[in-house]
């Protein structure tokens, strides 16, 4: 199916994900009436797409998948390699806004509050760092 993606939706998987990461979707079903109503997405493949954005489809996943988490009290931080050139970092705080570097949680739903997406080594810096300390101190 992920194969037929382009041709059939005019995009790759990995386009509708970056389009989703942009956007504030919590619940499936909000991915899915967009993606239909919004983007003409027959329901077959906006499942499809939706499964993989939100890391929902168990049967995908292969011994190499990978999610590390962070816990204090609570969960702080969650690791995943998402892509093979892409690591993205969920953080949990308890009232922050979102930003540009500092987005929505994407895939980890309401595990985190907060997801970086991480591609160059050069992008964990003192900013992230501090952003993982003080989800850190809000775990206790």
């Amino acid at each position: 199916m992920e194969q037929n993606l382009p041709e059939k939706t005019g995009k790759s998987l990995a386009e509708w994900q970056t389009l989703l990461a942009t956007k504030n979707f919590v619940k499936h079903g909000e991915i899915m009436k967009f993606l239909k109503h919004e983007m003409s997405v027959t329901h077959g493949y906006a499942n499809f797409i939706t499964l993989k954005f939100r890391a929902a489809d168990a049967a995908s996943e292969s011994n190499q998948d990978t999610l590390v988490s962070f816990r204090r009290k609570r969960q702080f931080a969650l690791v995943q390699p998402t892509t093979k050139k892409r690591i993205d970092l969920g953080l949990k705080f308890n009232d922050r806004p979102h930003g540009d570097r500092l987005g929505q949680s994407g895939p980890f739903g309401t595990m985190c509050t907060h997801r970086v997406q991480l591609t160059e080594l050069s992008q964990v810096d003192k900013e992230l760092l501090n952003w993982i300390k003080e989800a850190y101190n809000e775990a206790c």
